[in-house]
C-alpha cells in the first residue's frame, strides 16, 4: 500500500513539476505518453487506449476536439472514430465512411459514392451538379444515374466538354504526346507543323480526323492548266456570269485543303472550293462569278496558285477542246462519306458512286449548270454477269443526279464503262469505273480495303 501511494504521489509531483505524464515510462516525450507493455514491439491483445464509446451521434458535442467512437452504423453515420469540429461530428479518414457534408459519402442503396452538399457544407446540390462514382467504376458528372453502357456519363444542357488541345508536328507525331494509345483523342490546334485544325484520334499508326480521313498537310506535284476547263465556256462583256473552273493536278497526297483568298481577273471573281486531294491525280474547282469585260472567243489568262504550284489557265474560247482532258478519283474505304467524296467532276459532267457500303448501289451522273439533251451508252460486268444499254435524247435537268441503268455491285467486283454525249455543249465524255470489296490476305496476295476508282475523260467536241 505504501508503494502504491508513493507511485501516485510521484506521478502527480512529476505532472506538476514538468507538465508531462508517462504511463509505462519514466521518460515521457509529450504531455501524455502512454506506452504498451512491449514498447515498439508486437502488439498484445490488451494494448491500446479506449476513448468513450457511443451508439448515437444525434447530440452535439460541447467542445472542439471532443473525441468518441461510434460502435455501430446509425443514421447517416458509419462505425468509427468521430470528433466534434464545433459544428458537426466529423469522421476520421480511417472510419468506414467519411461524412463531411461536402465530401464523398456512401449511398449503398444506389451502389455508389457521391458528393454531398456544396462546398459551404450546408447547401443541397441541385440536379445537374451531381458527381457520383458507381461501384462498377462508372462515373457520372451532372447526373446521378450514369448510363449503364457508359464508363463516363457527362450531362449538361448549356456546356460542352473540352478535350486536351495539342499542337502536333505532323500526322505521325509521337513526341508531342509520347506513346499515344490507339483510340486516343485530342484536338489539334494547327499552329505547329501539322496544319489540320480539329479533332483527331490515333489509329495505332497515324493521327486521323474523326471521319477517318488523312490529315497530312496537302501537297501536289503539279498543276495542268493546259487541260483546265470552265463551264459555261462562253462569256459576253457586261453580262453577269456564274460558272465553275476545273483545273487538273498531279501527285496529290490525299490531304485536306481549305478555300483560299478569292481573286479577281477581268471582272470575274474566283473562289477555290475546299476538298480532299486524291492520292494521285485529280482536279480542283473554282466558283467563278462576276461580270466579264471581254467577249468570247476572245480569251484571258487566269493565274492559278495552289499548294505552292502555279500556272495560267486560258478561258474564253467557246470552241471544242483541242486535247483530251481527264480526272481520276480513288476512294478507299467505301463508307458513309463515299457519296460525297466520290464526286468526280470535269467540264460539265460529274460522276459518283451513291453507296455507303461495299455491296450494291448506283453509279450516278449529273450535268452541271444547264439543262442538256444527252445520249448515253453504258456497259457493266462482274462476277454477277454483264449488262448493256444505250439510249438517246435523254433530257436532263441541270444539277440533278440520275442513276445509270442497272445497279453497280462492288461485292461482285463490277467494272463499268459509259460514253455520254452532251448535244447542247457539243461534248463527249468517257467514263470508266472499277471497284473491289474488302479482300482478306491469301498466300502471296495481300489484304485490301474496299475501294472504287472513277476515271472520266473529256474526249472532244461531238
Amino acid at each position: 500500500m505504501k508503494k502504491l501511494l508513493s507511485a501516485i504521489v510521484m506521478l502527480v509531483a512529476s505532472s506538476f513539476t514538468f507538465g508531462q505524464v508517462g504511463i509505462n515510462t519514466a521518460s515521457p516525450e509529450s504531455t501524455l505518453d502512454i506506452r504498451a507493455k512491449n514498447h515498439l514491439g508486437t502488439v498484445s491483445p490488451t494494448d491500446g487506449v479506449l476513448v468513450p464509446r457511443v451508439n448515437d451521434l444525434s447530440v452535439n458535442g460541447s467542445v472542439n476536439g471532443q473525441l468518441v467512437y461510434l460502435i455501430s452504423d446509425t443514421g447517416s453515420f458509419t462505425k468509427g472514430f468521430y470528433y466534434w469540429n464545433g459544428t458537426v461530428w466529423t469522421g476520421f479518414g480511417g472510419a468506414s465512411g467519411d461524412n463531411t457534408n461536402d465530401a464523398w459519402i456512401n449511398d449503398s442503396s444506389n451502389v455508389m459514392v457521391k458528393l454531398g452538399t456544396q462546398s459551404d457544407g450546408t447547401t443541397t446540390r441541385i440536379a445537374g451538379t451531381d458527381f457520383v462514382a458507381k461501384d462498377n467504376g462508372a462515373v457520372g458528372i451532372g447526373t446521378a444515374s450514369p448510363n449503364a453502357s457508359a464508363i463516363l456519363d457527362i450531362s449538361a444542357t448549356n456546356k460542352g466538354v473540352l478535350v486536351p488541345r495539342v499542337a502536333l508536328a505532323n500526322s505521325t507525331d509521337q513526341v508531342t504526346i509520347p506513346s499515344p494509345a490507339t483510340g486516343l483523342l485530342a484536338y489539334n490546334t494547327g499552329v505547329a507543323g501539322l496544319n489540320y485544325n480539329g479533332y483527331v484520334y490515333w489509329n495505332g499508326f497515324e493521327w486521323r480526323s474523326f471521319d477517318d480521313k488523312s490529315i497530312v498537310n496537302p501537297t501536289i506535284t503539279g498543276l495542268t492548266c493546259s487541260a483546265a476547263s470552265i463551264f459555261p465556256s462562253g462569256f459576253t462583256s457586261g453580262v453577269s456570269y456564274s460558272g465553275t473552273l476545273t483545273v487538273p493536278y498531279t501527285g496529290g497526297n490525299g490531304g485536306k485543303y481549305n478555300s483560299s483568298a478569292t481573286f479577281t481577273q477581268n471582272g470575274l471573281t474566283f473562289s477555290l472550293n475546299p476538298g480532299n486531294l486524291n492520292s494521285g491525280n485529280g482536279s480542283i474547282t473554282y466558283s467563278v462569278n462576276g461580270t466579264p469585260n471581254f467577249t468570247s472567243p476572245n480569251t484571258i489568262s487566269v493565274p492559278i496558285n495552289f499548294l505552292g504550284q502555279s500556272c495560267n489557265a486560258i478561258i474564253g474560247q467557246n470552241s471544242s477542246l483541242a486535247s483530251l482532258q481527264y480526272v481520276r478519283n480513288v476512294i478507299s474505304p467505301i463508307d458513309t462519306d463515299t457519296p460525297t467524296n466520290s464526286i468526280t467532276t470535269i467540264g460539265n459532267l460529274s460522276i459518283r458512286y451513291n453507296g455507303t457500303t461495299a455491296t450494291t448501289a448506283n453509279l450516278q451522273y449529273r450535268i452541271n449548270g444547264i439543262n442538256q439533251r444527252t445520249s448515253v451508252w453504258y456497259w457493266k460486268g462482274g462476277t454477277g454477269g454483264s449488262w448493256f444499254t444505250y439510249y438517246a435524247q435523254n433530257d436532263l435537268n441541270a444539277d440533278t443526279w440520275k442513276d445509270f441503268p442497272s445497279n453497280f455491285n462492288v461485292g461482285n467486283r463490277d467494272s463499268a464503262q459509259a460514253t455520254i454525249s452532251l448535244f447542247d455543249n457539243k461534248q463527249v465524255y468517257r467514263i470508266t469505273v472499277v471497284a473491289n470489296p474488302n479482300l482478306t490476305a491469301n498466300g502471296a496476295f495481300p489484304a485490301l480495303q474496299s475501294s472504287i476508282t472513277i476515271f472520266v475523260e473529256l474526249l472532244s467536241a461531238q
